[in-house]
């Protein structure tokens, strides 16, 4: 299982971070949910790879998704508060990348 810390900045997405890689057929889920003092309203998108690039979006915090993807590649993460930045830990079922 993968785990990371983002930087969700306010009211702007934040950069893509490395969540994981596959190859081949894959389902697994993605969680997260803030680890900062102030949390407030916020969105993460999650690009995958599915015979070509997919983004799905889930809001929270908490939040979660199921992913199934179809190919090979890394899958990757960014993140946007809709008030104040915060950070925010994502947990997915993908292999941890070093």
């Amino acid at each position: 299982m993968s785990s990371i810390v983002i930087w969700a900045p306010p009211m702007f997405w934040g950069p893509w971070m490395k969540l994981g890689g596959h190859t081949g057929e894959i389902t697994y889920n993605v969680n997260f949910d803030t680890v900062s003092n102030a949390p407030s309203a916020c969105v993460i998108r999650v690009k995958w790879a599915k015979l070509g690039p997919r983004i799905t979006e889930i809001l929270g915090p908490p939040g979660s998704a199921t992913i199934t993807c179809y190919g090979t590649g890394t899958d990757m993460v960014q993140a946007k508060s809709f008030s104040l930045g915060q950070m925010l830990r994502v947990d997915s079922g993908l292999p941890k990348q070093f």
